[in-house]
């Protein structure tokens, strides 16, 4: 492939990225870096290769959020232009006012704050925005305790905020309000007792290094059985439609675990404070990326390939609203045994903010929602 030499290094990246999402292991992909990218350091063209999977991951959440009707990458250049740059997407968001279009621009980082960005750049985003007439808006990813948190910020909250973005200005900013995220808080301290066995259980999940999971139990002042096996001195569960999840929603809630070994295999034990919280939208995301296909690979691992599985017809992603009724789930079967709900939900800002947001997104209706 002499033609290779003649692409750029942002066009190899793409390439590269696009071969990534169909390798199941670094290792296969090791050998099309040493291909594409002889001589770059490897660790750096991974390094921007995932950049490109965070900025999916917004589409991604989208998505699975359900706060878009539609949402189109824009992945061209223009022609003989060069003073306009295209944003990455074109969004359509679902209010309570109504639909709201605009394109977005994503950036992204491992951190708790990006880096800024030139004003030049900014006002090549604009005049492009500005021929089609549609606001224009800045998606950034930061990270807090492994999740992805996403500010979106109009250009003039962008531009006030010094063309950056920071943990600071979450929810602050008025796109806050498009994507309608939420903490997830424990209500009520419980003991987590996920039980393994060594013994096949039909359609059980299997952990390699622990066996089958055949029992899930929250204890609080009563043992709630959340997930059981089949067996026959099993107790009675719940009948979760989306049981598969369970485990990986409660994975999320981290804490200090032990081990404890019995006749039937190995119980893990972690004890979860009261007013532990996630936020919503890192947990959905994070669940799907942790779900496995049919080959046992991660299919989730990057929102590309998910994205593109679900572009193929895969239907089997966790949305919303599945969430949400998992978790009512889980409080029902909580309220039932122990008169207790496990979880809540802490809005994010307050209800006069978000009215403020809105009125800045939808101008024309502010005067209307205020009388």
């Amino acid at each position: 492939m002499d033609g290779l030499e003649h692409l750029s290094d942002v066009e190899k990246l793409k390439l590269l990225k696009a071969i990534r999402v169909g390798c199941n292991t670094d290792e296969e992909f090791s050998k099309y870096i040493e291909m594409f990218a002889a001589g770059k350091d490897p660790a750096e063209v991974r390094r921007r290769v995932d950049g490109y999977f965070l900025e999916d991951e917004f589409a991604l959440y989208c998505l699975l959020s359900e706060v878009c009707s539609s949402i189109t990458p824009l992945g061209q250049s223009p022609i003989g232009n060069e003073s306009l740059k295209i944003p990455d997407y074109l969004v359509t968001f679902r209010t309570e006012r109504g639909e709201y279009s605009c394109f977005v621009e994503v950036k992204t980082t491992a951190k708790l704050e990006t880096g800024k960005i030139s004003n030049k750049m900014v006002e090549s985003y604009k005049r492009f925005a500005a021929k089609y007439k549609l606001p224009l808006l800045f998606a950034s990813r930061v990270e807090l305790y492994g999740d992805g948190l996403w500010i979106l910020q109009t250009v003039d909250e962008f531009e006030r905020n010094g063309r950056a973005a920071n943990i600071e200005l979450y929810p602050k900013t008025s796109g806050f309000v498009l994507l309608d995220d939420f903490m997830i808080t424990v209500e009520t301290p419980f003991e987590l007792d996920a039980q393994y066995s060594r013994e096949f259980r039909e359609g059980a999940q299997h952990h390699p290094g622990l066996g089958y999971l055949t029992g899930l139990v929250a204890h609080t002042n009563e043992p709630i059985t959340l997930y059981a096996t089949s067996a026959k001195d099993a107790p009675a569960s719940i009948s979760f439609s989306d049981f598969q999840f369970l485990k990986l929603f409660f994975d999320r809630f981290q804490a200090p675990q032990s081990t404890r070994h019995c006749e039937y295999g190995v119980s893990i034990i972690k004890t979860v404070p009261r007013f532990w919280s996630k936020h919503f939208s890192g947990v959905l995301v994070t669940i799907n990326r942790y779900l496995l296909d049919s080959d046992g690979v991660a299919h989730g691992a990057n929102p590309s390939r998910l994205l593109a599985k679900i572009e193929n017809g895969y239907n089997g992603y966790f949305t919303r609203t599945r969430l949400i009724r998992l978790i009512h789930e889980i409080n029902a079967r909580a309220q039932a045994i122990a008169s207790t709900s496990l979880f809540g939900n802490g809005e994010l800002g307050e209800p006069a903010d978000r009215e403020k947001h809105l009125d800045m997104l939808f101008p024309e209706t502010a005067k209307k929602f205020a009388e």
